[in-house]
């Protein structure tokens, strides 16, 4: 083993180490259950989709309690005490893997990276999250696999051991419709891989889902799905840190498509919540 991939795996920071922390630094946590100061709100856009679109997800931490609260309160879904939750009607939920490590899809030594620490959160604050739901990397397949209705939700508990820290967020009911007989040839061609550009952390998308996403956008230029592969791409190149020539003539092709769409009519365009990494 590298001593690189030692000191990364070194930095991983779980729930346990993250009381620890919090132990060395003198902090003590609210006693009681972390609801009644804080609330987590989940919010969707839009409500309906096709079968495979991904889904913008705004989520949001609040104080709207009276006493300042100390722990481990991050919402990038790298921090790993955030989840999103799905059901399926007639179904419990299940929690979906985000594909935070895309080229490794079970390593956990590139999410490793991702240190978290305590954070105080006064009456009146707000931390807020954009992600994008689409791919299970566990499974390795699309989420809104099929039509139907599907609730989410937003699980957040910094110490899985503690009841009292748990928080969920209010359920959102998404309804997937079946895939336009028109888009079907995109739809079959759109996979797991493909979609991770738009989900992962941009600076983990590898150069081959750059590729393929690519190839994808251009095979199916006026496709639904295409719309947001091509919002995807652009993310991860632009918070891409060492970026090949191709890259860069494919980052400047679809600015300057972008720049000449007409503008969108009720379409929310979030980001995903990534860290600020170099550009090109």
């Amino acid at each position: 083993m590298s001593l690189g991939l030692i000191l990364v795996l070194a930095q991983m920071v779980e729930p346990a180490e993250l009381e620890r922390t919090m132990k060395r630094s003198g902090l003590s946590r609210y006693p009681g259950p972390v609801r009644s100061e804080l609330t987590l709100s989940l919010e969707s856009e839009p409500r309906q989709v096709h079968v495979g679109e991904p889904v913008d997800l705004t989520v949001r931490l609040k104080h709207t309690g009276k006493t300042a609260l100390w722990g481990g309160f991050e919402l990038s879904p790298l921090a790993k005490l955030m989840h999103v939750q799905v059901r399926k009607a007639g179904q419990d939920f299940r929690e979906v893997v985000q594909p935070y490590t895309p080229s490794e899809p079970r390593s956990g030594a590139l999410v490793a990276c991702f240190d978290v620490a305590p954070r105080q959160l006064r009456p009146g604050d707000e931390l807020v999250a954009a992600i994008v739901l689409g791919v299970d990397r566990d499974e390795r397949k699309i989420v809104l696999d099929e039509p139907g209705r599907y609730d989410l939700r937003i699980r957040l508990q910094d110490n899985p051991r503690n009841p009292n820290r748990l928080l969920l967020s209010n359920v959102v009911t998404l309804h997937v419709l079946p895939v336009p007989p028109e888009e079907k040839a995109a739809q079959t061609a759109l996979s797991a891989d493909i979609l991770v550009t738009l989900q992962a952390e941009p600076g983990l998308v590898t150069a081959t889902q750059i590729r393929g996403a690519a190839a994808f956008a251009d095979r199916f230029p006026q496709s639904l799905y295409a719309k947001r592969v091509r919002r995807g791409l652009l993310n991860a190149l632009e918070h891409r840190r060492r970026s090949t020539e191709e890259e860069r003539a494919l980052y400047r092709t679809l600015k300057e498509e972008e720049r000449q769409a007409p503008p969108p009519q009720g379409e929310s365009t979030p980001q995903p919540a990534h860290r600020p990494g170099a550009s090109r």
